[in-house]
């Protein structure tokens, strides 16, 4: 199967903004808002990012994904790289730590060759969301820099709470959580 270079990510506003995540799109599901939690009731494990207002694209299992063309962010300049600090918060939710495990391991494969998005990235695996936030310079997220940032939350929150490491001045997040995604 020949993998498409097509997704539209954009959680708050009506038309998508195309990225570079190079997967093709299984189907379009309907997410709600419970509080600030979005959330997909009974979702599928697998690789969603922000469709628009209303639904997440998803592209189903994905081990590994292949990018074929360029990112839809550019790499920043080394002085505009993004500083390694940790700046957790845990969230007091609860999981296994293999199914955290296994989560945060499916986004850092979607990662290795799909590093940039807009909006939100996550794979879920048995209702707990490993996920990059965007809140409006699009990202660009390494393998190495989603290590450092679990290693942070790790550190701080352990291994079975969920909880995300924030950089303000690139307007992200990275983490996890049980159940939904707060972006």
């Amino acid at each position: 199967m020949q993998l498409k270079s097509l997704v539209a990510l954009a959680v708050a506003v009506t038309a998508p903004v195309v990225a570079a995540v190079h997967l093709p799109i299984v189907a379009y599901v309907p997410f709600i808002k419970e509080g600030g939690l979005t959330t997909i009731p009974g979702a599928a494990d697998g690789v969603y990012t922000s469709y628009n207002a209303t639904h997440f694209a998803y592209y189903g299992k994905v081990a590994k994904a292949v990018n074929t063309d360029a990112p839809a962010v550019e790499e920043r300049a080394a002085a505009e790289k993004r500083q390694n600090t940790c700046n957790v918060s845990c969230n007091g939710q609860y999981g296994t730590s293999n199914d955290i495990l296994v989560a945060q391991r499916g986004l850092r494969y979607l990662l290795e060759n799909n590093p940039s998005f807009r909006g939100s990235i996550s794979f879920v695996y048995n209702n707990v969301w490993a996920f990059g936030c965007d809140y409006g310079n699009g990202q660009v997220e390494s393998p190495s820099q989603w290590d450092f940032d679990v290693a942070c939350v790790n550190w701080q929150c352990g291994s079975q709470q969920g909880g995300w490491n924030s950089h303000k001045s690139w307007k992200s997040t990275y983490g996890r959580q049980i159940g939904g995604l707060r972006c």
